[in-house]
């Protein structure tokens, strides 16, 4: 259900930049990186985002989620792994490790058509 809160963030963010473009147009879609950590689901988030876009410059863009994986790093050997399930223990030399990727939820773009000169 968190996905309702991320998805208003989200479209905030999205309007605020278009708002910036000073620009009139819709939005064609959006691009989002999500990671495997956060447990977010992409179609819970693309549902609200439908519902909570109508009326704005984002109805009818396309929500493109890029996943991105769970990678981890030992803090003992350095090694790096992307684990199935979140471990704190490396599968190698059972360190502690800490998470390089995976936690992002990030706007990376917000497409619109070039307005005609």
């Amino acid at each position: 259900m968190h996905e309702l809160g991320i998805c208003r963030s989200l479209i905030d963010v999205a309007l605020g930049a278009l708002a910036e473009r000073e620009t009139t147009q819709r939005a064609t879609s959006l691009q989002v990186e999500i990671g495997r950590f956060t447990a977010v689901v992409p179609d819970s988030l693309r549902f609200y985002f439908e519902v909570l876009s109508r009326g704005t410059l984002l109805e009818g863009a396309e929500l493109n989620i890029e996943s991105v994986p769970l990678r981890t790093r030992c803090r003992s050997c350095a090694l790096e792994a992307e684990p199935e399930l979140p471990s704190l223990l490396c599968p190698q030399c059972e360190g502690v490790v800490e998470i390089v990727t995976g936690r992002e939820l990030r706007l990376v773009s917000v497409d619109v058509p070039e307005e005609a000169a």
